[in-house]
């Protein structure tokens, strides 16, 4: 009887519960294992290793259950994850442990992908700001050089006829429409025709006439000597043939250099007459045209009692004479090499027209003509 009962009841139930102790701790099989069949277990397998049979042939019998495993569709689990056979305990140690450390494992696999997610999505993001920062640059430099482009227009503009130059980079919003943002161009901007300039301040219309002053009252003529402040007024335009249009910018010369030094003269009615003779003495003494130039002697007789009924300083109109005729007044665009032939015939030209002009205005003795080309 006790023979039977260990063939058809203590083997089968060893041999399953050992099975069921090789499965790992997460599937449903070990988790149901009823603990009533866990003691039997444990008592019969002592028994039986060392009663009835030999501890080698019961492991070959439990080695044969564990390869019907993949039968049941159930995998053994590591050696380091087995359940001892002899101990109650250690099964729920090591699943606890086993769950422990794929918790943690999970964990960090987790917080791993989503450092790998973040640095994955951040990279992108860089790269997009990047080509955004890209993409402004070249707008802006697209811009830049169209509004570069739409400026030397209206310049270009301008150099062939003035106001339509200003009604274009007006209407490009490019210049202001007052008379002091149109002043403020002509004083600044490099490239604009010198003689184009005078010829426009010096016209007579309300709007031209408004620039003019603010182009004038934009310089400043404090404690300047008289010729220093002619050279300063001339240095951004050439002044017009036209009689009436150097008229007009002297009157305005004038105005500003006594309101500039109250104490220079009586009125400036003076220094609008003295500045005529000034333009007439630099243009007589610099011109190769002109074979009788004026003496000091000659310049001081032309300016008597010009201060309301008196005579200047005769040191001062001396010192005056020998400064201009030593230095001549030069705009920026005469500044540079004019030795050509063609530059100084351009410039003896002007010499004779601005001559003739002066004349006009102030009138007394003409210079003999030349007859030489």
């Amino acid at each position: 009887c006790w023979g039977i009962w260990v063939v058809f009841v203590y083997l089968p139930v060893v041999c399953m519960l050992d099975v069921l102790s090789a499965v790992p701790p997460t599937t449903l099989v070990h988790a149901i294992k009823p603990p009533a069949l866990v003691a039997v277990h444990m008592y019969c397998t002592a028994a039986a290793h060392y009663v009835l049979f030999a501890h080698d042939e019961f492991c070959a019998i439990q080695h044969c259950c564990i390869q019907m495993l993949p039968l049941l569709s159930l995998s053994p689990c590591s050696d380091d994850e087995a359940v001892l056979p002899h101990s109650a305990s250690q099964p729920s140690l090591t699943s606890k442990h086993a769950s422990a450390a794929s918790l943690s494992s999970t964990a960090a696999d987790s917080s791993a992908a989503a450092s790998a997610t973040d640095a994955s999505s951040s990279t992108p993001r860089a790269s997009t700001v990047g080509t955004d920062s890209t993409a402004a640059a070249g707008d802006t430099l697209s811009k830049k050089r169209a509004y570069k482009e739409k400026w030397q227009e209206g310049i270009a503009l301008f150099n062939t006829k003035p106001k339509k130059g200003i009604a274009a980079l007006q209407n490009e919003e490019m210049l202001g429409r007052a008379p002091e943002d149109v002043a403020t161009f002509l004083l600044k901007t490099e490239g604009l025709d010198k003689t184009l300039i005078g010829d426009y301040l010096g016209e007579r219309e309300d709007f031209n006439l408004k620039v003019m002053h603010c182009y004038v009252d934009s310089l400043d003529f404090t404690e300047s000597e008289f010729d220093a402040a002619i050279r300063k007024f001339l240095q951004g335009f050439r002044l017009p043939g036209e009689a009436q249009k150097i008229d007009r910018l002297m009157e305005k010369f004038a105005e500003r250099f006594v309101k500039c030094n109250p104490a220079s003269f009586k009125s400036a009615d003076v220094a609008y007459v003295l500045a005529y003779s000034v333009i007439m003495l630099n243009t007589d003494a610099h011109n190769p045209q002109v074979k009788k130039k004026m003496s000091a002697e000659d310049f001081l007789k032309n300016n008597r009692g010009i201060n309301d009924g008196q005579d200047l300083p005769a040191d001062f109109m001396r010192s005056l004479y020998d400064r201009i005729v030593h230095n001549e007044i030069k705009i920026k665009d005469d500044l540079v090499d004019t030795a050509g032939t063609k530059a100084a015939a351009e410039a003896a030209q002007r010499g004779n027209m601005l001559m003739n002009a002066l004349w006009s205005i102030v009138g007394g003795y003409k210079q003999a003509e030349s007859h030489e080309p």
